[in-house]
């Protein structure tokens, strides 16, 4: 939810997130098989919400949510509607033009939301930015590697500096694979425990867990680890 990273590989891509939550909501199911839209679509359940921050389908899409949009807001709830379960709302359009013209974001907190498709002859992602006001859609290329950060938690500087540790890892690692990229959403920035990847800010909030939806052609998995119960589960996409 508030730190993610995209990886192309050759065909397909790797999607992977670290979720920084306050400790009381902690409670988060592994992630399974839902049925949505006419879609399969595997995902982790915040028991909170009943929503989630990353999900993939077996047609071949796969949506993560960051909180904020480009700078920290003043949160005033309550909202309409549940950022996580706005991402699930999605599967219903599937693409971001139709989500946009028939979903009404009136009345939802301010977040950002990664939009990654292999399922056609042509890949593409997708970033789409909710101010609170107006939608702010960016195709990028699906070919290059991307990172964010949460804005409502990480400062511009920080960014900045986190997409440094980012391009020092891509120039380390020519072969993406998803044990390369989640040893570095476990330890990028290690020494600074409020910033880094995996993070700690006094007994409020911390880094939780990380997911990772790994797409190349017709394999498909999540690998979802919670850093609380120190529990790794892998989970194939069918």
């Amino acid at each position: 939810m508030c730190t993610v990273t995209y990886l192309p590989l050759e065909k397909g891509f790797i999607l992977t997130s670290n979720r920084d939550e306050r400790l009381v909501r902690s409670q988060t199911e592994i992630p399974k098989r839902y049925e949505l839209s006419g879609q399969t679509v595997f995902f982790p359940k915040d028991k909170e919400s009943t929503g989630t921050w990353i999900a993939t389908s077996a047609q071949g899409l796969s949506l993560c949510l960051l909180n904020g949009a480009f700078d920290k807001h003043e949160s005033k709830p309550p909202y309409r509607k549940s950022r996580g379960l706005v991402l699930l709302e999605f599967f219903k359009y599937r693409f971001a033009d139709d989500f946009l013209a028939n979903f009404d974001l009136s009345g939802i907190e301010p977040f950002t939301l990664i939009i990654a498709c292999e399922q056609t002859s042509t890949p593409y992602l997708y970033e789409l930015r909710w101010d609170g006001e107006n939608p702010h859609l960016k195709p990028l290329n699906p070919a290059e590697a991307h990172i964010w950060s949460s804005a409502t938690l990480y400062t511009r500087q920080v960014q900045e500096e986190r997409e440094i540790w980012f391009r020092k890892w891509l120039k380390e690692n020519s072969i993406f694979t998803q044990e390369a990229i989640l040893f570095f959403h476990h330890f990028a920035g290690r020494d600074d425990h409020q910033n880094a990847l995996v993070m700690t800010r006094g007994n409020d909030r911390q880094t939780i867990s990380i997911t990772s939806v790994f797409q190349s052609g017709t394999s498909r998995k999540i690998v979802y680890e919670d850093l609380i119960n120190q529990k790794i589960h892998r989970t194939h996409v069918y």
